[in-house]
């Protein structure tokens, strides 16, 4: 792992057809890895960072997708960015609260990313 970003074998395979591509794509991932604590709010994601990163509402989908690509991080990473928590802290709090999710989206989204993890969602 490269600090703050892990190392992908997806990334390398776009390596392989587009340097450029993959240079960028990597540079992303710094960039999310440095934003991603100013989005976290105690258990869910900002929907988008606002001027001086300001967090602006949150939304279950982004944090389920946050989950998703968080798993990918090493833990002292995912708790860095969780604010102590790990991966699967957030998980379980998407998961927790599933009856109260009014879209099908959202909760399509945390099923998958507590499957993908390995998690119950009951």
């Amino acid at each position: 792992m490269t600090a703050g970003r892990p190392d992908l074998p997806r990334v390398g395979l776009i390596a392989e057809r587009d340097p450029s591509c993959a240079a960028l794509v990597n540079r992303m991932l710094e960039v999310a890895v440095l934003a991603m604590p100013h989005a976290y709010l105690g258990g869910e994601f900002a929907f988008r960072l606002g001027p001086g990163l300001r967090p602006e509402g949150v939304s279950a989908r982004y944090s389920a997708i946050a989950g998703m690509g968080l798993r990918y991080l090493t833990e002292p990473d995912q708790r860095r960015i969780l604010a102590g928590d790990d991966c699967d802290d957030l998980l379980g709090l998407l998961a927790k609260g599933l009856d109260e999710m009014t879209s099908r989206g959202d909760v399509a989204l945390a099923c998958w990313a507590a499957a993908e993890a390995g998690r119950s969602t009951g």
